[in-house]
């Protein structure tokens, strides 16, 4: 018996220990166990979820329309050919003036092909040249008349002021970078998501461990009062108090199975691999320990903190570029609201020949030019009243915009106080759940040294041995509190990227990784 006590003592002190393995399906060697570090668990996640995905594409989508902007800029080759035929009766008039023919026909043929295009000024130019056939019956062979030359037109008042020729692209530009920090928000959310998923598998992992273990401490217990009963040293009354401590362990047991199933179904919903089959069971490799944040104060933590937000948190991100589009928004609603004023000019050679040759000889002569400038205006007659209402949205939309900034500075500044605060007196927490494991443990050691004198009872065992358990869930529960306040700070302060090496910092410039923007093969 003396043996068989000290074998108990050993198993209890080996199974508070942390980090060993649970003697249950976590050290089964089976294909059904697939164990998976943090690490590859965020990569997987990343990879396979629907909503990053989504997330990527739109940011592709908005960075190829931002591109596609420019394109309002390129030139344009235009060729065109008219056909014109006309017949008509002349009046007596036009029959003495055209040699008293009652009815004059006349067929043309117009070739052209000129460049056009749209300047960075928001002005229209085309540079090209036109070929006419005439027939008609007052001539007995055709003619052919060119023209070669240029032909601008230049706002002067509304589409030029403001940054208005550009402000497609530039609000396009804003679009992009707000699909960007959607992208970069979606990813840190689900980072964090899964980080959170992967600490919570693992505490279950370590507290079905101890509750499968308190269960075979349990079992030897009652085996050894078995014995003592039938020697006669203990009562049956006894014996049915341990054996009533062991049904409330087995169901503790299920209850942690239970907690550890549900944590591996969270995982597998992120993961979102068909691979991975109902039955196959997941492990957490890492093993769940205190990591020290850092050796900054705290208000050196908050201080960095908030300045890091107001550079990369993608909330704040967001919004600061949404107000940036609604001033290039204003701005172009205040340009509209302009009079129209336009400076049209025109400069060119013409030609006349019986032949194309011959006509184009002549242009290139540059003996007939021919030019014209001139300005036009236009002015709304009820003063404007789509621009002027557009332009009182406008300007409440901004006004939105620096609103929704004000908040969100806000609630960073404020969510950043909380949780510097939350993981200083999480960190305090985790120090004081170790100085109760350590006092739990050592008590066993006295009650377990005491039940070998015949000093102690079964009952006293098994209080010890539960208190030990509920320190040292206590004292995982607070790591896993803890990780999650950091990885809540970290969010808040824009650094969940930057801090698993997926982004870096060029400037005030945010630059995610290759592999990102490219997306999964």
């Amino acid at each position: 018996m003396k043996g068989f006590r000290v074998g108990l003592w050993f198993l209890i002190i080996l199974c508070c220990l942390p980090g060993l393995q649970a003697p249950g399906w976590a050290e089964e060697q089976d294909d059904a166990v697939l164990a998976l570090t943090l690490g590859e668990l965020i990569r997987n996640v990343i990879d396979r979820n629907p909503a990053v995905g989504e997330a990527r594409l739109q940011y592709l989508i908005s960075r190829g329309e931002a591109e596609a902007e420019w394109g309002a800029f390129e030139p344009q080759l235009v060729a065109h050919y008219d056909h014109a035929r006309l017949r008509e009766e002349n009046t007596a008039l036009q029959v003495l003036a055209r040699g008293g023919q009652p009815v004059f026909e006349e067929e043309n043929g117009v070739y052209g092909l000129s460049i056009e295009g749209r300047s960075i000024s928001n002005g229209t130019y085309r540079i090209g040249c036109s070929l006419s056939k005439m027939e008609n019956t007052l001539v007995t062979d055709p003619e052919y008349e060119s023209f070669f030359g240029i032909s601008a037109e230049q706002p002067l008042l509304k589409g030029l002021t403001r940054g208005a020729p550009l402000a497609g692209v530039r609000a396009a530009r804003q679009d992009r970078f707000v699909a960007f920090h959607n992208y970069r928000k979606q990813l840190m959310q689900t980072i964090s998501t899964a980080e959170a998923a992967y600490w919570s598998l693992a505490f279950a992992q370590e507290q079905y461990r101890m509750r499968a273990e308190s269960v075979e401490i349990a079992l030897k217990l009652v085996e050894d009062n078995r014995e003592r009963v039938r020697a006669g040293k203990m009562t049956d009354l006894d014996l049915m108090e341990a054996e009533a401590e062991l049904a409330i362990r087995v169901a503790q047991q299920a209850d942690a199975e239970q907690n550890l199933l549900d944590s591996m179904t969270q995982v597998k919903l992120l993961l979102s691999d068909p691979e991975i089959s109902e039955k196959m069971k997941l492990r957490a490799a890492d093993p769940l320990e205190y990591t020290s944040a850092g050796d900054l104060t705290e208000e050196e933590e908050r201080q960095f903190s908030v300045k890091w937000a107001l550079r990369a948190q993608p909330d704040y991100m967001i919004r600061w570029e949404e107000l940036r589009r609604e001033l290039i928004v204003l701005g172009y609603q205040m340009d509209q609201r302009l009079p129209e004023l336009n400076l049209k000019a025109s400069y060119g050679f013409n030609g006349l020949g019986l032949s194309p040759r011959e006509s184009f000889e002549q242009t290139g002569s540059r003996d007939y030019p021919s030019w014209s400038v001139g300005v036009e205006m236009r002015i709304a007659l009820l003063s404007g009243i789509r621009e002027k209402r557009t332009l009182e949205a406008a300007r409440l939309k901004k006004q939105l915009a620096e609103l929704r900034l004000k908040a969100m500075d806000y609630e960073i500044v404020n969510s950043i106080e909380t949780l510097v605060q939350r993981v200083a007196t999480l960190r305090e927490r985790i120090q004081s759940a170790r100085k109760v494991t350590g006092y739990r443990k050592r008590l066993l050691e006295v009650e377990l040294s005491r039940l070998e004198a015949g000093k102690s009872t079964t009952r006293l065992i098994y209080e010890a041995e539960e208190e030990l358990t509920r320190a040292r869930e206590w004292e995982l529960e607070s790591i896993v509190r803890y990780r999650e306040a950091l990885m809540q700070l970290a969010y808040f302060r824009g650094s969940v990227l930057l801090d698993k090496g997926l982004e870096s910092m060029q400037g005030d410039q945010v630059e995610l990784c290759e592999e990102l923007l490219q997306g999964p093969d």
